[in-house]
């Protein structure tokens, strides 16, 4: 595996947490989608989000602001977070609310991207 490629891995709280033990996480972007459980501002360019699943897993993140506009974050609804593990911190670069209309297709691109990795993660471990 090419250790200067960048890959995103679609999939919710559990599955990023699964991966991110199974493999050198810092290679990966983790697209992750998941219920807004809380948000604390920290300061005038962070907030501490927690994601929740559907299976009740929990990942707290770090959410940096990159605009001078702030998100609107309401707990119960569901968010696209973008971002990677750094020192067992996740660190969120992008934030967006999810439409219910667009959970669905979600669920797919999770259910790919997690045949995909298996795949990865049998070619990593054969090397």
């Amino acid at each position: 595996m090419n250790s200067g490629r960048k890959r995103i891995v679609t999939c919710n709280v559990s599955a990023m947490l699964h991966w991110a033990k199974l493999t050198h996480s810092s290679q990966f972007l983790f697209e992750i989608f998941g219920c807004l459980n809380s948000s604390e501002r920290m300061n005038d360019v962070s907030y501490k989000l927690q994601l929740k699943d559907s299976e009740n897993n929990l990942l707290e993140a770090n959410y940096y602001l990159s605009s001078t506009t702030q998100p609107e974050l309401i707990t119960g609804r569901y968010y696209r977070v973008i971002g990677k593990m750094i020192n067992k911190t996740f660190l969120c670069f992008k934030l967006k609310e999810v439409p219910y209309m667009e959970t669905r297709n979600a669920v797919s691109l999770i259910k790919q991207s997690e045949i995909a990795m298996s795949k990865l993660i049998l070619q990593i471990n054969e090397n």
